[in-house]
């Protein structure tokens, strides 16, 4: 990895200019363990060259989580950082994309980590470009899992037969949302019996 700085850093000249340059340059940095103080001086010279280049924001979010070299709440300061800087063009998108990317908790919503309105207006501007049934399918998982019913109806209806299990989790999750959608106008949450010999799920 050292090896691969000295070569970015012989590129530099001709290549600081080049936002690949400086997602190059943050992730040697992210594996090294660089300072936070210089890290994050790279990321703000290369987000004032091109703040729309994801990778930039990607790689600050991984240095920055409680994984690699930051804490919660440095995690959330990179989101906020990113969401500024493209909300013009992309509205909630990095929002939604960077705790998609990197949370999936079951009490994300809960817990007041992740703001189910943010995160799925972010949702909402990312299909307004791009409709998807990939990107559907895991809107969907995330109004489960904030228990968010008649939302989460509303995309299986719209996805219909391009309902995908494999993008929902396990077997029980998959059941479970399939079944909470259905309580939609109950308010009730479903109960789940799994078969122990199959595997299988069954929520009602």
């Amino acid at each position: 990895m050292a090896s691969a700085k000295a070569q970015l850093a012989a590129l530099a000249p001709a290549n600081k200019t080049n936002p690949a340059w400086y997602a190059a340059m943050l992730n040697v940095g992210l594996a090294q363990g660089e300072t936070a103080q210089k890290f994050d001086a790279l990321y703000e010279k290369g987000v004032a060259l091109a703040p729309y280049y994801m990778d930039l924001h990607y790689e600050a979010a991984r240095y920055h989580s409680e994984r690699w070299h930051g804490s919660k709440e440095e995690f959330n300061d990179v989101v906020e950082r990113a969401v500024e800087l493209t909300k013009e063009r992309l509205g909630q998108t990095m929002y939604t994309r960077m705790h998609w990317t990197h949370s999936q908790a079951g009490d994300m919503f809960t817990s007041g980590d992740v703001s189910w309105a943010r995160m799925k207006t972010g949702f909402e501007d990312i299909l307004a470009t791009f409709d998807e049934k990939r990107t559907r399918n895991y809107l969907g998982t995330f109004a489960c899992i904030a228990s968010d019913a008649s939302y989460l109806k509303k995309q299986l209806d719209v996805l219909g037969a391009g309902v995908e299990p494999a993008f929902w989790g396990s077997k029980r999750n998959y059941a479970y949302c399939m079944a909470l959608a259905k309580h939609s106008d109950t308010g009730t949450l479903p109960r789940c019996f799994e078969f122990k010999d199959s595997g299988d799920v069954e929520c009602d």
